[in-house]
């Protein structure tokens, strides 16, 4: 997954993976939602706006030998030829995908130079500072953004999609707060929860309220979030 500025450093990164392995190489992201050509240049594959669902069932059909070149939201480069497939609708319930994998007896991480097996203090360092206080845990509530500026990302993405009403959407409180309950018991590192959203608080008087009171009762933990202050 790579935004604009990392499109020189994927480019580096896929050639030397397609050197050493012969492997299809995807990309995924802001990069590759709005300029797709340049980005078939280098990858075998694209996926176009958010792609959970396409990519599942992409690594399904590649493990099964089973063809998947229709597979919705994801173009292919295939005999010079670009394959483009419709566009997968978006997701409404976000609260259908699992909080992020932090299981550390499954996990592994490239770390000076070596494969390690992930461990508390590998995590803790891997999980970056914020403005120099560590022990951020980063959290997004909602996706899309309420407002379309013409220079940000958000301004053309709804068009990709076929349902492009339901462009911002929104966990359910018991949702986040399940995520940020898990976090506080299992990594106890965590003193600050960094909310990442576009908007945090753009939405209803009556969201806000319950989130503010689940929040200080079961994670009660410092947190920052970006407000737009008119919202």
């Amino acid at each position: 997954s790579l935004p604009t500025a990392f499109y020189h450093r994927a480019t580096y990164l896929t050639k030397a993976i397609k050197k050493e392995l012969n492997v299809p190489v995807i990309w995924g992201g802001i990069q590759p939602s709005m300029s797709n050509d340049n980005c078939l240049e280098h990858a075998d594959m694209i996926a176009i706006g958010e792609a959970e669902e396409p990519f599942l069932e992409l690594a399904n059909k590649i493990e099964k030998g089973e063809d998947y070149y229709n597979i919705q939201s994801i173009w292919f480069k295939k005999d010079n030829e670009i394959i483009k497939n419709p566009i997968h609708p978006l997701v409404e319930d976000l609260d259908k995908y699992p909080y992020p994998d932090y299981e550390l007896k499954t996990q592994y991480i490239l770390h000076e130079g070596e494969i390690k097996k992930m461990n508390m203090d590998l995590l803790q360092e891997f999980i970056s500072p914020y403005f120099n206080i560590k022990g951020v845990y980063r959290i997004m509530c909602s996706r899309g953004c309420p407002f379309s500026c013409s220079y940000c990302y958000h301004s053309a993405a709804p068009n990709i999609y076929p349902n492009k009403q339901k462009y911002h959407r929104r966990r359910s409180v018991y949702h986040i707060v399940g995520e940020l309950e898990w976090v506080k018991k299992n990594l106890s590192f965590v003193k600050l929860i960094r909310i990442v959203d576009d908007s945090f608080i753009s939405t209803s008087d009556e969201w806000i309220k319950k989130f503010s009171e689940e929040y200080k009762k079961k994670v009660n933990l410092p947190f920052s979030c970006l407000v737009y202050p008119m919202t």
